[in-house]
């Protein structure tokens, strides 16, 4: 299978999705699946180097940015969410033109790249890690083919929002 794993922040930043996005790259990798991760291109020391695992880094608008302009400056929000969609004109043509049997994201932020990319003929697996829900995420839930949570909590969360059970992971 080809499978795309999606999400800015794997190659910009340390955390909990960052590592799990590396962990599935690995071992998909060493089940003989081809993957690629799409991320933000961020310092070279943020890339990991895995194995079978080809890494797509495009531009983006930090978040940071984002807040500077003064009315979005507490949008928290708002301005994790400008920061995903900022990247998604540069990684949505790889993405799309990729022939992935799977795209992978990771954050309901996510959702509008998944939902375009479901128009390639990719299944969408939609993974969860938290609450970062916004006005409007639900539009796109329908496009997922199948859910995965971090935690029974946040499935709990996922499934009070969007009216969908992840499989917990």
């Amino acid at each position: 299978m080809r499978i795309a794993l999606y999400n800015l922040t794997t190659t910009t930043r340390w955390g909990g999705v960052e590592n799990f996005v590396w962990e599935v790259a690995r071992h998909l990798s060493a089940r003989g699946h081809k993957v690629d991760v799409f991320g933000g291109r961020g310092p070279a020391h943020m890339v990991q180097k895995v194995p079978g695992v080809r890494v797509r880094r495009y531009p983006y608008l930090d978040r940071d940015i984002w807040r500077k302009i003064p009315l979005l400056g507490r949008q928290y929000t708002l301005t994790k969410l400008l920061e995903r969609l900022s990247m998604a004109p540069f990684a949505i043509p790889a993405l799309m033109r990729g022939g992935y049997d799977v795209v992978h994201i990771q954050k309901p932020y996510d959702l509008p790249v998944g939902a375009l990319a479901r128009l390639s003929g990719a299944k969408l697996l939609f993974g969860c890690h938290g609450k970062d829900f916004w006005p409007g995420d639900r539009l796109f839930t329908r496009f997922a083919d199948g859910s995965v949570s971090a935690s029974h909590y946040n499935a709990g969360q996922v499934h009070e929002r969007y009216g969908i059970r992840p499989v917990v992971v």
